[in-house]
């Protein structure tokens, strides 16, 4: 049967559990990531952070570089990984608030970048295009 508790598809159905449940969370994590990089940024940046700290930071922005060491290392909360990730998140952080978040809601800047294809000019999908040509 799956993950999908009813047997046949219900028309309709995926819509209303989007409306009500996904985009409502969805919503509140975009908002969420926003007002941590601004935090992050105005108490010094990403390098005053732990390597633990970094890492939480980039699970929960979902960035392709983090994501890409992730399933290329055994562990990536140590001060390697830290270190390279600093400089892609710092650039990541200039991009996403150069968008006037007066005007637009934060779920506009992810829905820009949710894929490798789009916004190439990103700088997380920048790096971790450039580790996937080099590992291949």
């Amino acid at each position: 049967m799956g993950v999908n508790p009813i047997s046949k598809p219900i028309p309709g159905l995926a819509s209303v559990y989007y409306r009500f449940f996904v985009r409502r969370r969805l919503e509140q994590l975009c908002e969420e990531i926003l007002c941590d990089t601004i935090l992050i940024r105005r108490e010094g940046g990403f390098q005053r952070l732990s390597p633990e700290e970094v890492a939480e930071y980039a699970e929960k922005y979902d960035s392709f570089t983090f994501l890409w060491y992730l399933a290329n290392q055994r562990d990536c909360r140590n001060q390697d990984t830290k270190d390279k990730m600093v400089p892609v998140l710092e650039a990541e952080a200039e991009y996403m608030l150069r968008d006037d978040w007066t005007r637009l809601p934060p779920r506009n800047h992810w829905l820009r970048v949710a894929t490798v294809n789009t916004a190439k000019d990103a700088p997380d999908k920048k790096e971790f295009l450039r580790l996937k040509q080099t590992k291949a």
